[in-house]
């Protein structure tokens, strides 16, 4: 999807007024983020993005697929700002940074508190719905995302060989979705952040991770 595509009500001559998709797609992005797939109403997304349920459903089609699409421009906008933490070559440091960006990222009084997917899952969803299926697969690639971290951490010899990179990868992951799960419920980062550091120090050191 080009970012910069002007999606109309109509045409300029009929002097019906254009939108910008991301804009409106980033209003709706929020309002999900804020109050969760279920709490959010076509009425309450009119009102975020500006726009009438015509031109929402002329261009987004129905509520799901526009959550689909959220989800997606969530994980480009603002996952991605925390998983290049993983890029960092030392695996402490890059756990280290990956725990602090999310933290800060998910806290950030200029974004809804928390994180999208996992506020959803939290929702009670239907496990039979398309809406719990594009959660798994969220989480599924943001697991990915790590466990390639820990086996190059491995190839590195930061880790021992004999580590299960499965195993460490789904702990991370389930850790990370933890310590944002804290700071919404605290109201505060402390003690996220004292959390992640004896984790890490604790799952490298019970992995003879030097």
């Amino acid at each position: 999807m080009d970012d910069s595509r002007q999606i109309g009500h109509g045409n300029s001559m009929s002097g019906r007024k254009q939108f910008d998709e991301t804009t409106a797609l980033d209003a709706a992005t929020r309002q999900f983020w804020q109050y969760g797939f279920a709490n959010t109403s076509i009425s309450n997304l009119e009102s975020a993005t500006g726009l009438n349920k015509s031109s929402l459903y002329n261009c987004f089609k129905n509520k799901d697929q526009l959550f689909q699409l959220c989800l997606d421009h969530f994980e480009q906008h603002y996952v991605s700002r925390v998983l290049r933490a993983l890029v960092e070559p030392d695996f402490r440091t890059a756990l280290e940074q990956l725990f602090a960006l999310a933290i800060d990222t998910f806290n950030d009084p200029e974004f809804p508190t928390g994180c999208l997917a996992t506020r959803t899952a939290l929702d009670n969803i239907d496990p039979n719905s398309q809406v719990f299926t594009l959660i798994q697969a969220q989480a599924t690639r943001m697991e990915s995302a790590i466990y390639t971290r820990c086996k190059q951490a491995l190839t590195d010899t930061q880790i021992p060989e004999n580590t299960d990179c499965k195993a460490m990868a789904a702990t991370i992951h389930a850790m990370l979705r933890g310590v944002l799960v804290i700071s919404c419920a605290n109201g505060s980062t402390e003690a996220a952040h004292v959390a992640y550091r004896f984790f890490i120090q604790s799952i490298l050191a019970q992995n003879g991770a030097r």
